[in-house]
């Protein structure tokens, strides 16, 4: 007894590249879409004021701290602690 596959693989992917490439030669000339992002008057706010926070030369120096070794303190740890135990109390 034979069976018959009942989806031929090859013969629906050559359909595909087939029907692929008459769209391409019929469409030919067509600019293709730009994608485009609007942002809500509200968004632009939100943004303005992200930005506005941000100090480059701040986090440049916070950073190079840190990497040096010379950003945790005795006084740093100290005053953390004391703003934890605040705000538990």
């Amino acid at each position: 007894m034979h069976i018959q596959p009942t989806n031929n693989l090859s013969n629906v992917s050559q359909s595909q590249v087939g029907a692929t490439q008459v769209k391409s030669e019929r469409h030919e000339g067509v600019k293709t879409p730009v994608d485009q992002l609007d942002l809500s008057f509200e968004a632009q706010m939100m943004m303005n004021r992200l930005d506005s926070g941000f100090r480059a030369d701040r986090v440049a120096d916070l950073r190079s701290q840190i990497a040096s070794g010379r950003y945790e303190t005795r006084e740093k740890i100290e005053m953390a602690l004391d703003r934890i135990l605040d705000e538990i109390a």
